[in-house]
């Protein structure tokens, strides 16, 4: 082999391994999780007739008021149809589960924590959780479980429903709000309320340590003022999928083939 072919050589072996170190360190775009878990249907949808509390449960337990579908009695206000959405700001993409059934996770003062499991255990680069409160809010407590069963204690943010702010929990994890005007309606008289740029949804987003697989999740509610009357809901995730090692080995295998054949010429 000449001086040449060898310089050539290990060019294209750098430029190859230059390439798998880019594609295994870029973040791929967040998308949806899917989850086992959820308690609540705290959302009536669109095609629902009244009474509406046939149709969901009260988020603000003690006044009973609910989300509902944009399109409920003609209304522009409400959650997205079909629950998808990209978040303000970030883009997330979100999916929130149907509205004909359990759609969140809620957590009251009867109920103050909860786990979702993930149906595919997966390596996460971070974790994206919509979430809010209603009566007070704040953070709350949040413990990810890896498949070699160690844990990981971090928080999220929840604050009350009726807030629109930004900023970092006490974990320094970044939340704004995901999405706002979404109106909301009593099911105690189907009284449906569009108030200006509420209620809000938020995001927060929680780095992990993408080596393990993220087996499951145990929310605590989010309760600044310890109020009783206090409710969290947990009502979608996404997250930062690690690409799959067998992606990397295809990209190596067919740098090593690049090489091979500049050798053989």
């Amino acid at each position: 082999m000449t001086r040449t072919t060898w310089w050539t050589t290990l060019h294209l072996a750098a430029a190859v391994a230059a390439c798998i170190s880019i594609s295994y360190s870029a973040s791929a775009a967040p998308i949806p999780i899917s989850v086992s878990g959820l308690n609540a249907d705290l959302v009536v949808e669109a095609s629902s007739t009244a009474p509406y509390s046939d149709d969901a449960e009260g988020f603000d337990i003690p006044n009973q008021w609910a989300y509902f579908e944009t399109g409920l009695e003609g209304q522009a206000a409400g959650l997205p149809v079909d629950g998808e959405f990209n978040a303000d700001g970030t883009g997330t993409e979100f999916d929130i589960a149907d509205y004909s059934g359990d759609n969140a996770l809620l957590l009251s003062s009867a109920t103050p924590s909860g786990v979702l499991t993930l149906d595919t255990p997966s390596q996460l680069a971070s974790l994206h959780v919509l979430a809010v409160s209603t009566n007070g809010g704040g953070a709350g407590a949040l413990v990810v479980t890896y498949d070699d069963n160690s844990t990981m204690i971090t928080d999220y943010a929840a604050p009350d429903w009726y807030g629109d702010i930004s900023g970092s929990t006490t974990f320094s994890n970044a939340f704004s709000p995901a999405i706002q005007g979404l109106g909301r309606i009593r099911l105690t008289d189907d009284l449906i309320d569009t108030p200006t740029g509420n209620p809000d949804l938020y995001e927060t987003i929680i780095p992990l340590d993408s080596s393990k697989a993220v087996v499951s999740l145990e929310f605590t509610r989010a309760v600044t003022l310890n109020s009783a009357n206090t409710s969290t809901g947990i009502f979608a995730l996404s997250g930062e999928v690690v690409p799959e090692p067998s992606t990397m080995a295809l990209l190596g295998l067919a740098g090593l083939g690049l090489v091979g054949w500049r050798f053989r010429r």
